[in-house]
């Protein structure tokens, strides 16, 4: 039988000072864990209302109970339910319990291997969930560019590492051929003075105006930009089409600026510091390179910052379209090398 308050209030009146401190912590953590639930329900409801249906885009959702543990929504137009993970990259992870301790030994730096044996999960989920994770980052923080952007391409030789039964596997040391060639994956690194990055492979050889047309198109504007590069054909084009101030870099002749202001140093500072980067992989299959400037554009963004663990994890459940990504990752890859 329960005790009513006021036997409760008597049984508290007998307690000595230290049974009454042992009460109130146990009382306090008691409270502090309701209220992160709460916090947790409400941002579990925030978020998939602001979302809404990730298959119609309809507002017009409801709760429709729980799975998983989580807030379950159903579209009142198209009748499909979804949690506000649906779509994310820890979606269909069964493990998800696991996913914070995942991430933690991501950020400290271990492989694939070490994380795969601290945490007792295969090589190749260990291999999945990376991709899964570095797919959430590809659009985080894209915005228009402001004032001056540094444009360059930079080339990394083709690469199938990992991929098994190869016809002509390339032995180390690259190739003999000379110039642009299709051995060779282009990046489009482009940023501007306020640390703004984009950093896309745009295609296997020479790099023409259409693809800087697809990637900085929407990110640049002729009124609000000027462009800085070296003596590129197509970035000239591009800029001349567009109405772009273009501002040519011509470092054979030992021209490094013009007027002091106009310059490519923060990009080439930028490209070394991702080529260090990309040495401690030993080699990274082309199929995977825009996962790792993912991982280094969110570095460089971050890395100022005192939580990196915390913005890792929460940037990582942020992309509703990363698990849609990730599944078209060799898809995306027949389109680079075609």
């Amino acid at each position: 039988m329960a005790k009513s308050k006021v036997d409760i209030l008597k049984e508290i009146q007998k307690l000595d000072s230290r049974e009454l401190k042992l009460l109130s912590n146990n009382i306090i953590e008691i409270l502090t864990k309701s209220s992160e639930q709460h916090n947790q329900v409400a941002e579990q409801i925030n978020d998939g209302i602001e979302r809404g249906c990730p298959t119609c885009g309809s507002v017009s959702i409801v709760r429709y109970g729980y799975l998983q543990n989580r807030i379950r929504f159903q579209c009142k137009d198209c009748k499909k339910t979804f949690t506000d993970l649906t779509g994310t990259a820890i979606s269909y992870i069964k493990k998800k319990h696991l996913w914070e301790q995942y991430i933690m030994l991501m950020v400290e730096g271990n492989s694939l291997r070490a994380i795969a044996s601290k945490m007792d999960i295969s090589l190749k989920t260990a291999f999945d969930w990376r991709h899964k994770i570095l797919t959430a980052f590809e659009e985080l923080h894209k915005t228009k560019f402001n004032g001056i952007v540094e444009v360059d391409d930079v080339w990394f030789l083709k690469s199938e590492k990992g991929k098994r039964g190869l016809q002509n596997p390339r032995k180390r040391g690259g190739t003999n051929k000379r110039g642009d060639n299709n051995d060779q994956a282009k990046v489009l690194f482009s940023v501007d003075r306020s640390k703004n990055i984009d950093l896309t492979t745009a295609c296997m050889g020479r790099i023409k105006r259409k693809d800087l047309d697809r990637i900085l198109g929407n990110k640049v504007s002729a009124d609000t930009n000027i462009i800085c590069s070296d003596k590129h054909p197509s970035i000239k084009s591009f800029a001349k089409t567009h109405g772009f101030t273009h501002y040519r870099i011509h470092a054979s002749q030992k021209q490094y600026s013009v007027g002091k202001i106009y310059h490519v140093n923060n990009l080439n500072n930028l490209a070394k510091r991702f080529k260090d980067f990309i040495k401690q992989y030993n080699g990274v299959a082309t199929k995977y390179l825009q996962s790792y400037l993912n991982l280094f554009r969110f570095i460089e963004l971050f890395k100022k910052q005192r939580s990196m663990i915390s913005e890792f994890y929460h940037a990582s459940l942020k992309d509703k379209l990363a698990i849609s990504r990730y599944s078209n990752l060799e898809e995306r890859y027949q389109m680079l090398i075609a």
